[in-house]
């Protein structure tokens, strides 16, 4: 059986498209547990009526307290072997069930992932390219490989928890981090370590809506400079998660997550705030510090030396000695 886990907060006009999409599945066999996180428009209301209707439904309500933990609820009363999450914003074609457990049972992977459409606001199919740089190939990888398809392809579907078809028992000690940006990434650094095969399948078999107001869409586009920054510093946290796993993650893997994470500190320079320059300085001395020059490639020493040449009027001295320790060698 499969946990279909949905948690709802204020998306009354895209849940009843999301709830029927799980209903209208060829493969039957599952448990769909709604998740109602103290919405205050109609979607209670909504969620019972499909209760009512469909004895496989379980709405539970619930006060406030966000995704992550709307998310851990469902983990915690899921009693499927597979589970898998949806967005109550989003809707999932006919044989997302179905080709996730066939593929699951094939390849006998610990995690499967499909493909996604993204769905504007008008209801209207995206191209891919025009969110994401390019897309997973299909195939088997074990965590080292799909770490480095994610940091090389950046495939923002790589990451998020939704679209994906899990053994259950890898969630027996993970659970999702209150009060995190970006929870989905979080929590995938600890799935990795706990898997060993990973099936990546060409299906677009999910649909993610593409909201202009998401909190996600704001970080990508340079909209929102708050959440960028904590999303810096979360780049800091899964560096560290990974140099603390030396027989879990390779070193590659280590420099790529270096690499990534200098990019990040350059889009943060071009937004302008002088507390973020003064926090990029930080965390580039903290990388060269911690991880030492095996850890930074030639292409985060470019980067790092774009932020400097940027920012050299704000402490000419303590630029030239950082850049000093980025070049050297």
């Amino acid at each position: 059986m499969i946990s279909v886990i949905m948690p709802v907060f204020n998306v009354a006009e895209f849940l009843d498209e999301a709830i029927q999409s799980v209903l209208n599945q060829t493969y039957r066999d599952f448990e769909f547990l709604i998740i109602d996180d103290g919405s205050t428009d109609l979607s209670p209301d909504i969620c019972d009526k499909y209760e009512k209707i469909d004895q496989r439904i379980q709405v539970i309500h619930k006060q406030n307290r966000g995704l992550s933990d709307s998310r851990n609820v469902g983990i915690n009363m899921a009693k499927g072997e597979y589970l898998t999450f949806i967005d109550s914003d989003d809707t999932i074609t006919r044989d997302y069930l179905e080709k996730l457990h066939t593929e699951i049972l094939k390849s006998e992977a610990d995690m499967v992932v499909g493909s996604v459409s993204i769905i504007n606001e008008k209801g209207v199919q995206q191209e891919l390219t025009k969110y994401w740089r390019k897309t997973l190939k299909p195939g088997l990888y074990n965590r080292n490989e799909y770490l480095t398809a994610y940091y090389n392809k950046r495939q923002a579907h790589a990451v998020v928890a939704w679209g994906k078809l899990y053994k259950s028992e890898i969630f027996n000690h993970i659970r999702f981090q209150n009060g995190k940006l970006n929870e989905d990434e979080y929590i995938l650094y600890d799935l990795l370590a706990e898997v060993t095969l990973i099936s990546v399948i060409e299906d677009r078999i999910y649909n993610y809506r593409q909201r202009s107001n998401s909190i996600v869409w704001n970080i990508a586009n340079g909209r929102n400079k708050a959440a960028f920054s904590r999303y810096l510093s979360f780049c800091i946290l899964r560096l560290k998660f990974l140099v603390e796993h030396p027989n879990v993650f390779s070193q590659d893997n280590i420099r790529l997550c270096v690499d990534d994470t200098l990019e990040k500190c350059v889009q943060l320079s071009l937004l302008g705030e002088t507390y973020d320059k003064k926090h990029i300085l930080t965390i580039l001395e903290e990388i060269t510090t911690e991880y030492g020059e095996k850890s930074i490639s030639n292409k985060a020493k470019c980067l790092a030396t774009n932020v400097f040449f940027a920012h050299l009027y704000l402490n000419y001295r303590k630029t030239k000695r950082l850049a000093k320790s980025f070049l050297k060698g």
